[in-house]
């Protein structure tokens, strides 16, 4: 989980970009999945979820069907991270 909330804290603060934040998040979620508490599976499978609605340039199209682009997710991380900050005092 430590990794993880690391990788998310780069991604937040620019330090690695969309892709590398996919690569990665995905590698260590489906790689540590047993080893999550019910709670810290709950918290990244919604992050898990949103990645796969991600896109580069969204069209009208693409956000009709619920795509935003990476900046906007990276939004949606700063604020789900707030609501969920119990996961970096652990």
């Amino acid at each position: 989980m430590k990794d993880l909330i690391t990788l998310i804290d780069k991604f937040i603060i620019g330090k690695i970009n969309r892709k590398e934040f996919d690569d990665k998040f995905n590698d260590l979620y489906l790689t540590e999945d047993s080893n999550f508490e019910e709670a810290e599976e709950n918290f990244l499978s919604e992050i898990h979820y949103q990645l796969a609605y991600v896109t580069e340039n969204p069209d009208e199209i693409d956000r009709k069907d619920g795509f935003i682009s990476a900046d906007e997710f990276r939004e949606w991380l700063k604020d789900y991270k707030q609501k969920n900050i119990h996961f970096w005092k652990k």
